[in-house]
C-alpha cells in the first residue's frame, strides 16, 4: 500500500503542478489578448493619423499645384509684356531709309539710323549713338546726344548743344548759343550768341557774335571770330588769328551793300532735295546738285530770292 500512495502522491502533486501551470498560461493569454488590444488600437491609430497627414498633404500639394499654374500665368503675361516693350523699343530704334520732316518738336531715339536729312520746324533733338546720313535743320533748339554722328551740316535757329564724342562732319549755324562737348568734332561754327569748347574737341573754325570758351586740350584749326570776350584753356590748340569782330562794323558793311531792284528780284519757288539738302527750282523732278529725284509735293517749300 505504501508504494502505491506514494503514487497516488505524486500524481496529484504533477496534477496540481499542471493546473498551475495551465493557470499561469491563461493569465499569459489575457495579458497577450490586452497587450494585443492595445496594439489594434495603436494601429487604428495609427492609420488614422496616417489618413490624416496623406489628406493634408495631399490638400498642400493641391494649393502648391494652383500657386504653380497661377505663377505660370503671371509670368506668361509679364513675357508677353515684356515681349510688347521689346517691340516697342525695336520699332523706335530701328534703321530709317528716309528724310525725316516735322513742323513739331522731334525726339529721334537712341540707336537710330536716318538715311536721309531731317528737317524740323521746332525744336529737335537727336539721342545717343545716332547716325544722320544727311543735313540736320531745326527751327528751334537742336540738342545732339552723345557719340552721334551727322553727315551733313547742322542749322538751328536757337541754342545748339552737342553730347560727347560726336561728329558734325559739316559746319554748324546757329542763331543762339553753340556748346561743343567733350572729344567731339565739328566742322565750322557760326553762332549769334556764345561758343564753347570743352576740353579735347576739335573744330575747324569759330565765329560768335558772343563769347568763345576754348577748354583744355582743345583744338581750332582756322582761327577763331568773337564780338565779346576769348578764355582759352590749357594745353588748347588756335591755329589762325584770333579777331575781334564790332557787331556795329558788320552791320555798317551789310548796310553799305547796295539793295537790289524789284526788276532784278525774282523769286522762285524751290524744294529741299532729301539727299544733299540742296535747293531744286521749281519744276525740275530731279536734284541739279546730286541727280536724286525730288518729289515736289511732299518737299518742303522755300522761297528764294535771286540777287544781281
Amino acid at each position: 500500500m505504501g508504494k502505491k500512495d506514494e503514487e497516488i502522491a505524486a500524481l496529484k502533486n504533477e496534477v496540481a503542478t499542471l493546473k498551475a501551470r495551465i493557470k499561469h498560461l491563461e493569465e499569459e493569454g489575457k495579458q497577450l489578448r490586452l497587450r494585443n488590444r492595445g496594439l489594434e488600437k495603436k494601429l487604428a491609430q495609427c492609420e488614422k493619423e496616417k489618413k490624416a497627414i496623406t489628406r493634408e498633404k495631399d490638400e498642400e500639394i493641391a494649393t502648391l499645384k494652383e500657386r504653380l499654374v497661377d505663377l505660370g500665368k503671371k509670368a506668361e503675361k509679364a513675357l508677353e509684356a515684356k515681349n510688347r516693350e521689346i517691340e516697342v523699343l525695336k520699332s523706335q530704334t530701328k534703321e530709317r531709309t528716309f528724310a525725316i520732316k516735322s513742323i513739331h518738336p522731334l525726339e529721334i531715339q537712341d540707336e537710330t539710323v536716318v538715311h536721309g536729312a531731317i528737317h524740323c520746324e521746332d525744336a529737335l533733338a537727336l539721342g545717343n549713338n545716332v547716325l544722320v546720313d544727311g543735313f540736320v535743320v531745326a527751327g528751334s533748339d537742336l540738342h545732339i546726344g552723345d557719340q552721334t554722328t551727322v553727315r551733313g551740316s547742322v542749322k538751328a535757329g536757337g541754342n545748339i548743344l552737342v553730347g560727347k564724342e560726336s561728329e558734325i562732319m559739316g559746319d554748324m549755324e546757329s542763331g543762339g548759343d553753340v556748346t561743343i562737348g567733350e572729344k567731339s568734332v565739328a566742322g565750322a561754327i557760326k553762332a549769334d550768341g556764345n561758343v564753347e569748347i570743352a576740353k579735347n574737341a576739335h573744330v575747324k573754325r569759330v565765329h560768335a557774335g558772343g563769347d568763345v570758351a576754348v577748354g583744355p586740350g582743345a583744338k581750332v584749326d582756322s582761327g577763331i571770330k568773337y564780338g565779346g570776350a576769348v578764355s582759352v584753356g590749357k594745353q588748347a590748340i588756335i591755329k589762325g588769328a584770333i579777331e575781334y569782330v564790332e557787331k556795329d562794323v558788320e552791320e555798317k558793311k551789310q548796310s553799305k551793300k547796295p539793295r537790289p531792284s524789284k526788276q532784278d528780284e525774282a523769286e522762285e519757288e524751290s524744294t529741299i532735295c532729301d539727299v544733299c539738302g540742296g535747293l531744286v527750282p521749281a519744276g525740275m523732278k530731279r536734284c541739279p546738285n546730286c541727280g536724286a529725284p525730288v518729289d515736289a509735293e511732299v518737299s518742303i517749300k522755300r522761297r528764294r530770292t535771286r540777287k544781281k
